[in-house]
C-alpha cells in the first residue's frame, strides 16, 4: 500500500526540477499544470498563493516573477553581488 504523499513531496519535485534548468540556464519557468500541483489554484485565495510561491523561491535563494495572474512562474536564481561582479568582468 502506497503511502500518501506528504506536502513536501511536490515542493521538492518541483525544486528539483527547477535546480536542474538553473544549472544551465538562467531562469526556469514553471507553468499553471505543474504549479497546481504544489499550490492549488483557489480564486479567493491569489493572493495568499502568490505570496506562498515567493516564499518558496526566497527559501531557495530564488526570486519568483509571476505572470499572466498564476499561469506561469519564472525562478531565477539571487546572485550575489561578488557574483555578479565576476561576471561582468568575465564578459
Amino acid at each position: 500500500m502506497q503511502t500518501p504523499a506528504t506536502s513536501a513531496e511536490p515542493e521538492e519535485g518541483l525544486w528539483a526540477r527547477i535546480c536542474k534548468r538553473l544549472e544551465s540556464h538562467p531562469f526556469c519557468t514553471v507553468f499553471e499544470s505543474d504549479l497546481a500541483i504544489v499550490w492549488p489554484y483557489v480564486d479567493k485565495e491569489r493572493q495568499k498563493r502568490f505570496s506562498k510561491i515567493n516564499e518558496f523561491a526566497a527559501a531557495h535563494g530564488c526570486t519568483a516573477t509571476i505572470h499572466d495572474p498564476g499561469i506561469r512562474v519564472i525562478f531565477r536564481q539571487v546572485r550575489s553581488k561578488a557574483k555578479r561582479e565576476r561576471a561582468s568582468v568575465a564578459a
